[in-house]
């Protein structure tokens, strides 16, 4: 029969730990994923505006955005999709209006706006 380990029991200390420090690891990890994708997207942005797609650079604007809005750096986050936002208005693509402005609800919402 195994033992139950006692809540402050050296083992469940270590255990509580090693989860830690996982938890640690990931979500080390999953910055540098988005800081990664950030990267692509601003390669991307200056592709479509080099070809003064405005499409794609708002659709790119709005990733940018988006990433800043995962790594909590709100005013960024605002920066960038007030700036897909003003482009979507200027090609009258409703559909993208709409989810931007919901994105910055939900990034006012975060930061207790």
């Amino acid at each position: 029969m195994q033992e139950c380990a006692l809540p402050n029991s050296p083992s469940v200390i270590h255990q509580n730990r090693q989860i830690g420090e996982l938890k640690k690891t990931n979500k080390d990890s999953a910055t540098q994923n988005l800081k990664r994708a950030l990267s692509y997207y601003m390669a991307a942005l200056k592709f479509d505006q080099e070809l003064n797609n405005k499409a794609g650079i708002a659709r790119h604007l709005g990733n940018i955005g988006s990433v800043y809005c995962s790594l909590e750096e709100y005013s960024l986050a605002i920066e960038y999709i007030h700036q897909a936002l003003q482009i979507n208005k200027e090609i009258s693509n409703a559909n993208r209006i709409a989810i931007l402005n919901l994105n910055i609800g939900e990034i006012y919402q975060r930061e207790g706006k």
